[in-house]
């Protein structure tokens, strides 16, 4: 049962980091990032960010942009590992003058700091397609798309 408390409570980081990003709230990404942990950050097509103030600064650039894109969150699937976790789903990246967009594979990583689930690494990259999971025999439940 505590891994299920847990698993909801990284799941509400993870949707509180997406609202962050749609929302352009800077103050609220800031506080999502790990403060005593070290930090690295991959967004599409750039080189990998390392450290707070790296990180921190990308943020306020895209959060600051007239055209940053709306991003929103399906399949979220969390993996526990005692005080990390991970968070692995895709973005649908939309332009918000053109409407225009792609799928991302992303991947953000949690640690307990505080007493919270800070974000210590997040990772978005293009994926060539979304397939559909096999089902288990004997499964009449369809579970979460993953990549291929």
């Amino acid at each position: 049962m505590l891994e299920a408390v847990s698993e909801s409570e990284v799941l509400a980081s993870n949707e509180a980091f997406y609202d962050a990003f749609n929302s352009r709230d800077m103050d609220a990404m800031d506080r999502l990032w790990a403060k005593l942990a070290p930090v690295v950050c991959l967004h599409p097509g750039s080189t990998a960010l390392h450290g707070r103030t790296q990180v921190i600064r990308s943020w306020q650039s895209i959060l600051g942009s007239d055209g940053a894109p709306r991003v929103s969150v399906e399949g979220p699937r969390v993996v526990m590992l005692g005080e990390t976790a991970m968070v692995l789903c895709y973005e649908r990246v939309t332009d918000p003058d053109t409407g225009t967009g792609a799928v991302l594979a992303a991947t953000n990583v949690f640690v307990r700091e505080g007493g919270e689930w800070r974000l210590v690494h997040h990772h978005s990259s293009a994926i060539g397609r979304i397939v559909a999971d096999e089902q288990e025999p004997h499964s009449h439940l369809g579970r979460p798309k993953t990549l291929n």
